[in-house]
């Protein structure tokens, strides 16, 4: 019963419905088949193209492309089975015994990417990785394995002479591991059948730190051919390099080894300390009030969405997470939600505060700001009946207005306002004042009688009759600022402190 069968040649890659339907069937009868990667060395007219049939391979059927290597062993040689060698060293086959002969490999432009490429994350980023070189973005990669490729001395009967002939080339490597295979289908019990699936998955396991007893591969760290250089691990040049043979059986005739899971930690900032957030990540929700969320998952692409947390908008606020063999992090930026209101409209953002007092309009603040600010609105606290307010902030008291006089009709609802007006730019160092009129009705300004203050930045003036009176006693209570801060950090400030807390950038 056949169980491997070995091609040794190669031409331009392309697809050939003969060759597929051979393929399909053969992967139905449980045979492996392989295919040299071809022993241009990726050097001369051929680039970085790789070779047909080492190219045909599908999902689920086709060839196991094998790339040469160049071997030396360890211990005493012998004709007869009698010998101890041992590895000593692999490295990719190139120039021997002619310059430019090599392992070939690189990534097709007739076949797509299998599956079980794309599930390897290294194979997958060293195929991806590759375009600048390959000039492809995705496509099959090539070859899958390697085996002895340079100065092979073999036993055959070639044009009527028998005897040991040294050859070599990848012709030589593709029927050594067609033997192998066949040995460990006897090993195992049953045919192996179509083996790429299998390769990639026992090779990505022991790449991810799996197998560490029994490693069913020999990664190939040292040498290249003119345009790929071996990974020790997944490469363009030998593959995932040789396989021991013993450790492959034990290993698929053992328990399948667990995946190794690696951490996704989502970190959020712009959140008020204890606010809750969460994050769905692969399918599942998690919550916090801290400032992450964390999440285990294996070797894949994950989609994710971020919670909505009312009053904030994230970014981002959904994407995805590659993990490939190491932990990964993502960073989610709340901010506050921005609300665009009309000039001379206003909001009530907060009912009654403790240590309010109420003074008759008219009033006026002097105050300047830190820093060169852009703003768009006031809070003060208004209360004691409903009526018609006019604002207007200036360079001089009541007069040289930056903001032209804004008319608000306030409710007889008591507590903090926040009054918006066109925006206007302060500057640092310059004296402003922030004059409040009362154009009809009986509402009146908030103040308090802490801090009681004299500081130059802020000066208030009040009227007794027409006088003009300063008097920082009692100082009103106000903040002016720009409608992308919400208004609870700013009233959390004034509350806090009831104070002055000047302009807000």
């Amino acid at each position: 019963h056949t169980v491997a069968i070995s091609n040794s040649w190669g031409g331009t890659d392309m697809t050939d419905a003969t060759w597929t339907s051979d393929l399909q069937q053969a992967a139905a009868m449980g045979i492996s088949v392989f295919a040299s990667s071809g022993d241009s060395g990726n050097s001369g007219s051929g680039g970085a193209a790789p070779s047909f049939p080492a190219t045909a391979s599908y999902n689920t059927y086709g060839a196991t492309a094998v790339g040469g290597l160049a071997t030396t062993v360890s211990g005493t040689a012998s004709t007869d089975g009698s010998g101890t060698t041992g590895i000593s060293t692999e490295s990719v086959w190139y120039n021997t015994p002619n310059a430019g002969d090599g392992s070939q490999g690189g990534v097709s432009t007739v076949y797509a990417e299998p599956s079980w490429q794309k599930a390897s994350s290294d194979a997958n980023s060293v195929i991806t990785g590759a375009s600048a070189t390959t000039g492809v973005s995705s496509g099959r990669g090539v070859p899958d394995v390697a085996a002895d490729g340079a100065n092979m001395e073999i036993w055959i009967t070639y044009s009527g002479s028998t005897g040991y002939q040294e050859l070599w080339g990848t012709s030589v490597a593709s029927p050594l591991e067609a033997g192998l295979f066949a040995t460990m289908d006897y090993s195992v019990g049953h045919k192996l059948g179509f083996a790429n699936p299998l390769i990639y998955q026992l090779a990505q396991a022991e790449y991810n730190g799996s197998y560490s007893s029994s490693k069913p591969f020999y990664f190939v760290s040292n040498g290249s051919n003119a345009l790929f250089s071996a990974n020790n691990g997944y490469s363009l040049a030998v593959g995932w390099g040789s396989i021991n043979a013993y450790n492959f059986v034990q290993d698929i005739t053992s328990s399948t080894p667990s995946p190794t899971s690696y951490p996704v930690t989502f970190t959020e900032s712009g959140l008020a300390s204890g606010t809750s957030w969460s994050a769905t990540f692969n399918g599942q929700t998690s919550t916090s009030t801290s400032t992450t969320v964390s999440f285990s998952v294996v070797d894949g692409t994950y989609s994710y969405t971020i919670g909505a947390v009312s009053g904030y908008t994230s970014s981002p606020s959904s994407g995805s997470v590659t993990v490939s063999g190491a932990s990964q992090g993502v960073s989610i930026t709340f901010s506050p939600t921005t609300t665009t209101y009309p000039v001379g409209t206003y909001v009530i953002v907060n009912a009654t505060s403790a240590n309010i007092y109420l003074y008759t309009l008219p009033e006026a603040e002097k105050f300047t700001v830190a820093n060169t600010v852009t703003v768009n609105n006031v809070v003060m606290y208004l209360g004691g009946g409903s009526g018609t307010v006019s604002f207007s902030i200036g360079t001089s008291l009541w007069g040289s207005q930056v903001v032209g006089t804004t008319n608000v009709i306030v409710g007889s609802s008591t507590g903090w306002v926040q009054v918006f007006f066109p925006h206007v730019t302060l500057s640092s160092g310059t004296n402003y004042f922030l004059n409040v009129k009362l154009v009809s009705g009986s509402t009146q300004w908030g103040y308090t009688s802490s801090p009681s203050v004299d500081t130059g930045a802020l000066q208030d003036y009040w009227y007794s009759g027409s006088t003009l009176t300063h008097d920082n006693s009692y100082p009103d209570i106000f903040s002016i600022g720009y409608n992308t801060h919400s208004t609870a950090a700013i009233l959390g400030q004034m509350f806090s402190s009831e104070q002055y807390l000047g302009a807000t950038p």
